[in-house]
């Protein structure tokens, strides 16, 4: 896994969630539980959520969000790159 993109990645996805002023609670919940996870991966912490269903959330998310956060869905695109490069 190339993890220094990933901690990149990860980065611009925190900061494009910070910058979300027109995301409904529930949705920025759920990106920062999946940014949560994708951090947890990135140090190795088998406690976390398994890394099959993280790509599968972040692939949910990007369908319901791309027509209206395209920059967002662009970051949450690479992550899940990255990680399914990785083998995940």
């Amino acid at each position: 896994m190339d993890k220094k993109r990933l901690h990149d990645s990860l980065e611009r996805l925190r900061a494009e969630i910070d910058r979300q002023e027109d995301l409904d609670d529930p949705t920025n919940q759920r990106l920062g539980t999946l940014a949560e996870d994708v951090a947890a991966l990135h140090r190795g912490d088998q406690a976390g959520a398994p890394p099959h269903s993280v790509v599968q959330r972040f692939e949910q998310e990007i369908a319901g969000l791309e027509a209206t956060h395209p920059s967002l869905t662009l970051t949450m695109t690479e992550i899940v790159e990255i990680l399914t490069a990785a083998g995940v």
